[in-house]
């Protein structure tokens, strides 16, 4: 397969009746019931929101938000325990999804002693299930964050999402929501035989160097696909070729790396 710089983002490939090209852009996915925390209390508590150790952790709302109102969860828990400040997990709250899609999670949230991102994931078959428990995030101030999950799992429908944090802490939650991202396919008549995705962020997938040098310590090797020339890079959760410039020798492409500069010609194919 041949790639030029005129197809930058890997728009289209055809080689050999196999069709490659760029999925649906990023939607608004599934709504998150009350994600924006202004849909007050139902039952005596925040709409749609719920907390772990109700005995030990106020949950309310708070007007230090990033927009409206904000999830404000103060735990007096015992040291060393942690607390979850999580979605409802009932039919009326409970978040869709579709299996073998890649979502993302975005969501303001600041707390006094670090948080991290925790999602459960449920099945007809199994009921629900913890899924994800994310890096830990710093103690600080009201940030955005955005967190690309993998593609959820066969017979997944629906997911619960919170952020996990110290019980003697305080958190503060906001504008909770899960998108879609950019999907490339490689489909026939036969079904699809290739699902990836590319990370939001800038970053090297994979270049010439990697193909010609698999097993040297610097080679940056993807499980999706090969570039026999010129590099190829995830940027804004689409896959880019980098600006097109003239090269030499193979010998000098294969040394940048992450320059973001490629070969006036790159080929590139999926590796399985």
């Amino acid at each position: 397969m041949r790639l030029t710089n005129a197809a930058i983002g890997l728009a289209l490939i055809v080689a050999g009746g196999l069709v490659a090209g760029t999925g649906p852009a990023a939607a608004a996915g599934p709504a998150v019931p009350n994600g924006s925390f202004e849909g007050g209390f139902t039952g005596g508590k925040v709409t749609c929101w719920n907390v772990s150790t109700p005995a030990s952790t106020r949950l309310t709302v708070t007007q230090n938000s990033h927009s409206g109102l904000a999830g404000y969860a103060l735990g007096h828990g015992r040291p060393g325990t942690r607390q979850v400040i999580a979605s409802d997990r009932t039919d009326r709250c409970r978040i869709p999804v579709t299996a073998g899609r890649p979502y993302t999670v975005g969501l303001w949230q600041s707390s006094t002693a670090g948080a991290q991102l925790v999602l459960n994931a449920y099945s007809p078959a199994a009921g629900w299930k913890p899924w994800i428990t994310g890096a830990g995030w710093p103690a600080a101030g009201l940030r955005n964050y955005l967190v690309d999950l993998p593609p959820v799992p066969p017979g997944v429908t629906a997911v619960s999402v919170g952020v996990s944090a110290p019980a003697d802490s305080t958190v503060v939650l906001d504008d909770v929501s899960v998108t879609s991202r950019n999907v490339t396919e490689s489909a026939t008549v036969g079904g699809v035989l290739l699902r990836t995705s590319f990370p939001r962020g800038t970053t090297l997938v994979t270049n010439e160097f990697a193909y010609w040098s698999p097993k040297n310590p610097k080679s940056v090797v993807s499980p999706d696909w090969e570039m026999t020339s010129g590099s190829l890079f995830a940027r804004g959760g689409a896959g880019y070729t980098g600006r097109a410039r003239p090269t030499r020798t193979r010998a000098a492409a294969r040394t940048r790396r992450s320059s973001g500069s490629t070969p006036a010609t790159t080929r590139s194919a999926t590796s399985r």
